[in-house]
Parts: structure tokens; sequence; C-alpha cells
């Protein structure tokens, strides 16, 4: 059984709402120690509904704040998940988040969520990849590119590669296992076309990489030349 995760989802600051979000199979059972409302039977809740109550800080004292639960598998990490919509604060972040800790959940390492989400089979390597792109985007050109990876893009060409590979796998072991056959010499030429297309693709998507870089760190320009002449 992987352990319960939570962290704060949102920047530390003074705000209208601040997040902190539990993702594991223990997430429920953890929200039922701290969270309760008038409206909410834990063994009835409703996954997606949005719940108005309290949320124990301390003994006696108490945040309002909304609370939802995001059923396994139907969530951003494919696992139970719990989001707390509380007064934005930091000190009031902070005691929500070390409640939760305190019952049971571990703190999740940088970019957790997205890891389980991508190992649970809900996001793509370069959909997980585009979530960081989003959020350390600093240009247009990087968020565009960021946005275009989110779209699945890539994934579908790399899908077209592979079923490409594969059909051509099969025709080159149909020569190897049928020898006696007379293949025509236009399989052959198809195969060899298609693996050609498939090598340049490669190349073309090597180059767009490099390119992406520029993008994503910038380009460092050095000025040269002598002092005093205006550069």
């Amino acid at each position: 059984m992987s352990k319960t995760i939570v962290a704060i989802s949102t920047p530390l600051g003074k705000g209208a709402i601040s997040i902190v979000r539990m993702s594991g199979e223990n997430s429920l059972s953890i929200a039922k120690k701290v969270f309760s409302s008038k409206k909410l039977d834990y063994d009835k809740i409703i996954p997606r509904f949005l719940y108005l109550g309290n949320f124990s800080l301390e003994q006696n004292i108490n945040e309002q704040c909304l609370m939802v639960y995001f059923k396994a598998p139907y969530s951003y990490t494919g696992e139970d998940l719990v989001e707390f919509q509380i007064h934005g604060g930091t000190l009031i972040t902070q005691k929500v988040l070390a409640r939760l800790l305190e019952n049971g959940a571990s703190m999740a390492e940088a970019g957790e969520f997205t890891k389980r989400a991508f190992e649970n089979g809900k996001l793509s390597l370069d959909e997980a990849e585009s979530i960081i792109g989003e959020i350390n985007a600093e240009s247009e050109g990087e968020l565009k590119a960021s946005l275009a990876l989110a779209d699945g893009r890539l994934k579908e060409k790399i899908k077209k590669l592979q079923n490409e590979l594969t059909e051509s796998l099969a025709e080159i072991e149909a020569t190897l296992d049928y020898p006696e056959e007379d293949f025509e010499n236009g399989v052959k030429e198809k195969i060899f076309d298609a693996l050609t297309n498939v090598g340049k693709i490669i190349d073309e998507f090597i180059k767009d990489s490099k390119n992406s870089r520029f993008l994503k760190n910038g380009i460092n320009i050095a000025i040269v030349g002598s002092p005093n002449v205006g550069k």
C-alpha cells in the first residue's frame, strides 16, 4: 500500500483561497478525523461535490472551509484524492497541513502528485512534462510549446511512429519465417521507405528538442568590443 501524501497546492501568501491536497488510499479516512459537515455522511459521500464544513485546527478551534472528494480512479492522480479549500493565509494553511500530517498523511515530494498521475496512467510522459513547463514558463514561446505538449500532439506523433514500426516488424518477420514465399519487391521497398521515414521524423524530434532549449533556457549573448565605442 502506497503512503497517502499531502501538500499545499497554492503559493503561500495572503489571498482569497488556499488549497491543501491529499492523495492515497487513506485520504478519506484522514479527512474524516479533521473535517465535519452537517450534510456529510462519509459512508455516503458524493464524489466531486463541495461540502461546506469545519476543519478542526485545535480543540474548539475550527476553520470553516470547503472539502471535495475525488474517488479513484477518477482523479488527477488516479487515486482517492481529497482537497480542502480554505481561507488564503500563510499560517492557517500551514496549520491545516500540519493537522493532516499529524493524522497519518506524509509530506509529498516535489512533483509527486504528477508522478503518481503518470504511474497510474492518467498522464503520458509528455503531458506530465507539459505541466511542469506551463508552471515554469516565463515567455510566450515557452508557454505555447508547453500547451502544445498538453494537447497530446507529441504523443499522437509517437503513436503513429510506433504503429509504422510494428507493421514493418511484422512484415520483416513474415519474410524471415516464410523464406520459401515469393514476396514482392514492393513489400521490401515499403519496409525500407517506412523505416527511412521514421528515421527522418526522429531526427526532426531531436532537432526540435535542441531548439526548445533556447525557449526554456534563453540564449547567452556576449557584447564584445573596444571601450567607449557604443556597445
